[in-house]
């Protein structure tokens, strides 16, 4: 008796495993339509998506697929994709099932955004092409503070920032040149700039309403494989979870990537991350030799000292007091003049002379003396005995001709401060 029960026990387990598999495989046959008709339920409900424009909605979808086709980007599994129009016309993001077996694009809801605003300083076009979020750049939360005019450019507390890192785009300012930026997706200032979504106004990253920057946060629609490095990755996983929060549930259909596409320019160029990253690394080279040449030029040790005059380097002299007038030697024992050496002369205190002979000439500064910095000092000439020296007239005071290497050196000029190429 005890070995058909055992037999029993056997082919009812054998069954149950069979009939387990083959509803595993049903239930995997229909997951992705029932997940897509799951999270569509929930942008309805939570977001009030807007009704998709038929046409509008066509000709998105196929810009979208030849950009995937351009670019080889196709997901490997049947994912959700945010695929942005920044058309100045048209600032509308879908959210969108991307079967890449069955090759096609459908979409499930669509909201307002703002783009890229040309034309005004600072601002440049969005970046086109495919931007994955694949775990190099987390991103990071704002932290909702407000700028000088009371702004909060990343929205309120807490919304999520995707970092898609440098990218290329056109740059309207120079025909045919290309323009760095940094290509972010946040939320806007919920008081001031949310309500103007809809229009091209960014400085060149892509706007969402907060409740739809939630949405896609909660429901890891761009988490893909930053939730793949913390199930993988022990190292990484607790700053990746502490990044996505507790609410962080990820739908079975999370995608990692944001395709911007311009159905007003289809041959727009793709970004290339590559070459953002070269003019990078030589813009940073470019700023540190221009740093260091500037910190080993003698005007930026010392400030105060004087320029060069000529290709000559002047050593900088000792200060000296300036005398009110300028000093004559006295005459010498024969009665002549010496005469003036070609250096220039120190000058020193005027000797005193009885108040009859002292006159009163205006002063006369010093020239200027760029030479030397010992120079040669005439030495007086012996004095006459007082009581047999006949009078003389009043002493004259004559300024020392210049000598050549005596030409003022010209006034030390500001530079101009260096203007630094911004990054949009």
């Amino acid at each position: 008796m005890m070995f058909p029960m055992r037999l029993i026990r056997l082919r009812f387990l054998v069954l149950t495993i069979l009939f387990m598999t083959q509803g595993g495989a049903r239930v995997g046959a229909t997951s992705v339509p029932d997940a897509a008709s799951m999270l569509q339920h929930d942008m309805q409900h939570e977001l009030g998506v807007r009704q998709m424009r038929p046409r509008q909605t066509q000709r998105a979808m196929a810009l979208t697929v030849d950009v995937l086709d351009q670019a080889n980007g196709w997901p490997q599994d049947a994912e959700i994709v945010l695929v942005v129009d920044r058309a100045p016309t048209v600032q509308l993001m879908w959210f969108v099932l991307a079967d890449t077996a069955a090759h096609q694009l459908t979409p499930l809801g669509m909201v307002a955004v703002s783009t890229g605003r040309p034309g005004r300083k600072e601002h440049f076009r969005t970046p086109v092409g495919i931007f994955v979020n694949d775990g190099q750049i987390y991103g990071y939360r704002a932290l909702g503070t407000k700028n000088e005019h009371g702004i909060r450019g990343n929205g309120e507390k807490g919304m999520r920032v995707w970092d898609f890192g440098w990218q290329t785009t056109e740059d309207w300012r120079r025909k045919g040149s290309v323009a760095v930026v940094r290509l972010e997706m946040h939320a806007t200032d919920p008081t001031f700039l949310e309500s103007r979504l809809g229009q091209a106004d960014s400085e060149g990253c892509i706007r969402i309403p907060a409740r739809v920057n939630s949405f896609i946060d909660r429901h890891g629609l761009l988490d893909r494989q930053l939730d793949l490095i913390a199930q993988t990755d022990p190292q990484k996983a607790r700053g990746v979870r502490a990044l996505l929060g507790a609410e962080h549930v990820p739908t079975v259909l999370e995608g990692d990537r944001v395709i911007v596409i311009d159905t007003s320019d289809p041959q727009a160029p793709l970004s290339d991350p590559a070459q953002a990253q070269k003019i990078q690394a030589d813009f940073a080279q470019f700023l540190a030799a221009s740093n260091t040449a500037g910190q080993s030029s003698p005007a930026a040790q010392s400030p105060s000292a004087p320029p060069s005059a000529g290709p000559r380097p002047i050593a900088q002299l000792p200060s000296r007091p300036q005398p009110a007038v300028a000093y004559v030697p006295p005459p010498s024992p024969t009665g002549q003049r010496p005469a003036v050496p070609p250096t220039p002369v120190v000058p020193r205190p005027v000797p005193t002379l009885p108040p009859a002979q002292q006159s009163q000439p205006a002063p006369v500064s010093p020239p200027p003396s760029v030479g030397t910095p010992q120079p040669v000092v005439q030495p007086p000439g012996p004095a006459s005995p007082p009581d047999d020296r006949p009078p003389r007239p009043p002493m004259r005071i004559v300024p020392l001709p210049p000598s050549p290497g005596d030409a003022p050196a010209p006034a030390p000029q500001e530079s101009a401060p260096e203007q630094q190429a911004g990054s949009g």
